[in-house]
């Protein structure tokens, strides 16, 4: 454990799998990361490589059974002192009171989060009821209307009685957003916050989300597929892959610098809207079977740099190329002579 003050929480060796008719599915294998206080940390990788299982592991709410954490330490930093939530009940008091109002969650579908059963204004208020006791109703009341307003959402004294399926998708990813900062937390998880929206919202949403850190002073933890989206809110970045980090650095060594050849293969594949019209270049190769048990890198049937005899048969660690870059790959075993060039970044990411 770190001796740092500024460190929020952090996650060593954070194992969760799902246990499954099929086999097991290690959606979280090996994963360690910080996020510190008031900073950034984005997290990118394709569908299925783990990144809302290490944020529903953060909060514990994986569905189990089937999953389950079966190893690792999530510790987080509290006023009264280090906790790991690991080492918790999910379903405890103690657990209860971390969720929401430490590390609260912006879900990626706000209709699947908030239920149709109760108004907005109903759900907003019962997690401050939860977590801030001694609130009147009144208060509460009030508190809710001024979170409402403060997320953009308009007439919020009238629209605290609507019900879900009467707002547009982007007023409930808003009052999504106003019930995660209702208890003030410190720690705020925006797991892909804005799917299925039209690039116009998604545009609002992103600088209401950056504009509410920077007021409330909370770390963020976001999560999405874009990595031009994730390099422009993020302070640090960790690219993962089938349930493993593949590169860590600061958003912008990974904006100009991208190490690992899945990252730069994510960059290679973001389209220039300048120039000659091109086809989309793909990332070669399928996505391995998440049965499967990966002896050495998890990327090696894909890599264009793989190297035989030991790509496939060792696990590469975390190399330090940096004081602030870390790269899973034997490329930059510091032993061997070999190295990848570096990618030019895409115009698409520049506009």
């Amino acid at each position: 454990m770190t001796n740092d003050n500024n460190v929020l929480i952090e996650v060593r060796d954070l194992k969760t799998y799902f246990y499954l008719y099929e086999g097991t599915v290690r959606a979280v294998d090996g994963v360690s990361y910080d996020i510190r206080k008031g900073k950034s940390l984005g997290v990118i990788g394709e569908s299925g490589c783990g990144k809302s299982v290490t944020a529903q592991s953060t909060m514990r709410i994986v569905p189990s059974p089937p999953g389950k954490e079966v190893g690792g330490e999530i510790v987080l930093h509290l006023e009264k002192g280090p906790v790991d939530v690991l080492k918790l009940n999910p379903n405890s008091d103690e657990m209860r009171a971390i969720r929401w109002k430490e590390i609260s969650m912006i879900f990626q579908e706000p209709m699947t989060s908030f239920s149709p059963l109760f108004t907005i204004g109903n759900q907003i208020t019962e997690a401050i009821k939860l977590h801030l006791p001694g609130v009147s109703k009144k208060e509460m009341r009030e508190r809710t209307i001024e979170l409402l307003d403060k997320v953009g959402i308009p007439q919020p004294s009238r629209l605290i009685d609507v019900y879900p399926h009467q707002l547009s998708g982007g007023m409930r990813q808003r009052a999504m957003i106003a019930m995660a900062l209702s208890c003030n937390p410190k720690l705020l998880i925006a797991d892909e916050p804005t799917t299925a929206l039209d690039v116009t919202i998604e545009a609002q949403i992103l600088e209401l989300i950056r504009g509410l850190q920077e007021e409330f002073g909370m770390a963020l933890m976001y999560i999405s597929h874009d990595l031009a989206v994730v390099s422009e809110m993020s302070d640090e970045i960790m690219v993962m892959y089938l349930g493993r980090v593949m590169e860590k650095a600061t958003a912008n060594e990974i904006f100009n610098n991208p190490l690992h050849p899945y990252t730069q293969a994510l960059w290679r594949s973001i389209p220039a809207i300048e120039g000659d019209l091109k086809r989309l270049e793909t990332i070669k190769g399928m996505l391995p079977s998440p049965y499967q048990v990966h002896k050495g890198c998890p990327f090696y049937s894909r890599c264009e740099h793989r190297m035989p005899g030991l790509c496939d048969e060792a696990r590469p660690p975390l190399y330090q190329v940096s004081p602030t870059q870390t790269v899973s790959c034997f490329l930059y075993d510091k032993s061997a002579k070999a190295a990848t060039p570096a990618v030019a970044r895409p115009e698409a990411a520049a506009s």
